[in-house]
């Protein structure tokens, strides 16, 4: 099939925009994982990303998925305020989407005092399920507001993704890697390990002053606390409800795994090593390498959201979208898997050599993520929770099955087969899921 590359103008230039944005992130992020790295190691890398996806897990877990219902809200009413041309009718629309803001708004302060007093109440059942010891029940109450602020982060975020604040949002993520690098540093230099959840508390705390800085002045704080008011929000919670089960689902396997590599390589120092390995295999593969996916969430799943009921705009924005990332994660992941000998002590230290292979093996599964991800996000544009909730149940007990398989197989280099085999079969179920249900 021939390609009209002229049509993909404004999304290569949109894409670039994010893309050159994460690179730049890519970056100021090298710098700090390779300080982060000699300062704590393996094993403090480990035990981060231990604490980190704790955090996350409880997170999105307490938040009903607001970060996704909340953009499809707004971002529909925001696209018809941009297409209308009568004043009148604008500003009645513009008072419709402020009154949608402040609903969110209202809901993530809840739920952010929800998620903090629950971590606080099962500081040890979480401490023994993650860390298989009550040793880090002390972190694990620390790391409550830290809760919180990842909440109402996350909530500013949404009303800048649907409301197309684009370059605000370009502008944070450089500021929220330039801040993690300035406050997280000080704590691992002269506390070591004991710095790690100080430091993620704080940088909670400082990343939502700089987001709320910026959207505040572009949608002023109002919040109603009535149960008349609150209940509006009925509808948004219901489709929030299944992001919330998927969250517990993802996080939850993620940190399952993480905790089965800490168990199976002997506990201890030895085995949050082998957890420092495995999630520098896997930042290099999914995080680092996945700054060509920077604009799914910023751009695309709010542009789909607002033209999904065409049906013929519905097509064109995925296919489009899926050409234009397969296209960049074919040269993106040749060059990683060829230059990662070199690639892994640069960004880390010598310590983390033991996880090329894994990173090499699970960087293969980054094109078969570019086509994946657009279709991925098809049953949330047409807010068709259960569907999504579905094909992230199966996602994740295909991630589950295939990293334990391989790791029990071949290890850290057979978990990063499991890696790639498991989004193998994901790109697999949601292409067959989006040409019979949305005639794609």
């Amino acid at each position: 099939m021939k390609i009209n590359f002229s049509s993909y103008k404004s999304l290569l230039k949109i894409t670039g925009l994010f893309t050159g944005v994460q690179g730049l992130s890519l970056v100021l992020n090298i710098v700090r994982g390779k300080i982060a790295a000699m300062l704590l190691g393996p094993g403090g890398k480990g035990l981060n990303d231990m604490y980190n996806e704790t955090r996350e897990l409880i997170h999105t877990t307490t938040n009903c998925g607001l970060d996704i219902a909340g953009v499809r809200g707004v971002s529909q009413k925001y696209e018809l305020w941009c297409k209308e041309t009568d004043n009148k009718k604008r500003q009645l629309m513009g008072a419709e989407i402020d009154e949608q803001i402040k609903l969110l708004r209202t809901w993530v302060i809840i739920f952010a005092v929800f998620g903090s007093v629950l971590c606080m109440l099962l500081a040890e059942p979480i401490s023994y399920f993650t860390f298989s010891d009550f040793d880090h029940v002390g972190g694990i109450l620390l790391l409550s507001p830290a809760i919180g602020f990842s909440t109402m982060v996350c909530g500013e975020m949404t009303v800048l993704k649907a409301t197309r604040r684009i370059k605000a949002i370009a502008t944070l993520s450089i500021v929220n890697v330039v801040l993690a690098i300035l406050v997280t540093l000080p704590f691992y230099q002269y506390w070591g390990l004991r710095g790690i959840v100080p430091a993620l508390v704080i940088l909670s705390i400082v990343q939502f002053i700089a987001i709320s800085s910026y959207s505040y002045r572009y949608n002023k704080p109002h919040f109603l606390f009535s149960r008349l008011f609150l209940k509006q929000g009925t509808p948004m919670m219901k489709v929030g409800l299944a992001f919330t089960i998927t969250n517990i689902v993802s996080h939850g396997t993620m940190l399952y795994i993480k905790s089965y590599i800490n168990r199976t390589a002997g506990g201890g120092d030895l085995g949050i090593a082998e957890v420092g390995l495995f999630g520098a295999g896997y930042s290099i593969a999914f995080s680092y390498a996945g700054l060509i996916f920077a604009s799914l969430d910023n751009d695309y799943y709010p542009r789909l959201a607002g033209v999904f009921d065409n049906l013929e705009e519905r097509r064109k924005t995925v296919w489009k979208q899926v050409r234009l990332l397969v296209s960049l994660a074919i040269p993106v992941a040749t060059l990683i898997i060829v230059f990662l000998p070199w690639i892994l002590p640069l960004l880390n230290t010598d310590e983390f050599m033991g996880a090329v292979r894994m990173a090499q093996y699970a960087t293969v599964g980054l094109i078969f993520r570019a086509a994946y991800l657009p279709m991925a996000y098809i049953p949330l544009a047409a807010g068709h929770s259960r569907v999504f909730m579905y094909l992230e149940f199966i996602s994740y007990i295909f991630l589950f099955l295939s990293v334990y398989t391989g790791y029990n197989m071949a290890g850290l280099d057979g978990a990063g087969i499991g890696l790639t085999v498991s989004i193998f079969l994901d790109m697999c179920v949601v292409y067959v899921i989006s040409k019979i249900k949305y005639k794609l």
